[in-house]
């Protein structure tokens, strides 16, 4: 697809992106959920008091946590319940991954691509999650948030280009991504998602993330949690976890420290319970 297939260019799209107006806002029990599962004072209350106002949600949440992902023996009936026996920070994750859904699925455009989006970065998230397991450099949460989220540049430009956008992404190498969007399109989906990061309140953390998960030799990541989420995008779409899989040239990511020290048995166990994960989570949310 070339430049004259759009009539989008970076001027446009800055123009648009600086009124968020032209873009449809996060769900706003989403964003709430999402606030406050970052909250750094942990506060289970609130968490609990938003899932418990969105139904479907809690009935998402209530039948992951009696899944046999946790092998909990007695039936869990209350979000409350939910969160001392599978403690806070799981009621988070589970809540973080729905309220993204919320996100991903509901818009005027493109339902097949949001679809595909939300499941590659619900895999990315289960994978990243799991790689913090193995390689201990960050918060497994904020690894799982940053997974769900990375792309949500993509989801941003779906709205502003609609089927355009998802066309040029269906043709792009995933290596070649980058390339692609800024010759097209004068920008990035990482700079599109860091906009609107910024604009509505998300956590440095993840902000940063969403911005920066796409390094090369010459220019690394900035932060452990950005490597993450990196290699648990290249583990995702290798391995199949979200996506059918596709298998990357590991060269691409040899700067990355994360892939480079993950040797091959450590490797399968991050995609055996990350998949797992990952069917869990996403049937719950079908």
């Amino acid at each position: 697809m070339t430049n004259s297939a759009f009539s989008a260019n970076r001027e446009m799209l800055l123009t648009q992106l600086q009124d968020l107006d032209s873009v449809q806002p996060l769900p706003a029990g989403a964003l709430a959920l999402l606030n406050a599962c970052q909250d750094p004072q942990g506060q289970t209350d609130e968490v609990v008091s938003i899932i418990e106002t969105e139904p479907a949600m809690a009935a998402r949440v209530l039948a992951v946590a009696n899944s046999p992902l946790y092998g909990y023996a007695r039936q869990i009936d209350t979000i409350a319940h939910a969160v001392v026996i599978l403690g806070s920070r799981n009621i988070s994750r589970l809540a973080a991954s729905f309220a993204a859904m919320k996100m991903f699925r509901e818009g005027d455009h493109g339902q097949g691509f949001r679809e595909q989006l939300f499941r590659h970065s619900l895999g990315c998230a289960s994978v990243a999650r799991n790689l913090t397991r193995q390689k201990e450099v960050c918060d497994p949460d904020q690894a799982f948030l940053g997974g769900v989220l990375h792309d949500i540049g993509k989801l941003v430009l779906t709205q502003l280009l609609s089927s355009d956008y998802s066309k040029l992404v269906e043709a792009a190498d995933p290596h070649e991504i980058l390339r692609v969007e800024e010759e097209v399109l004068g920008i990035s989906h990482q700079e599109v998602g860091e906009i609107c990061a910024r604009r509505w309140g998300f956590p440095a953390e993840i902000t940063g993330v969403i911005g920066h998960h796409h390094g090369n030799q010459a220019q690394p990541l900035p932060t452990p949690l950005s490597e993450v989420v990196e290699a648990a995008n290249h583990v995702a779409i290798s391995d199949g976890i979200g996506s059918e899989a596709q298998p990357l040239d590991a060269e691409q990511y040899s700067h990355n420290r994360i892939i480079a020290g993950l040797e091959p048995d450590r490797r399968e166990e991050v995609v055996e319970s990350s998949r797992e994960e990952f069917e869990v989570l996403a049937g719950a949310g079908s």
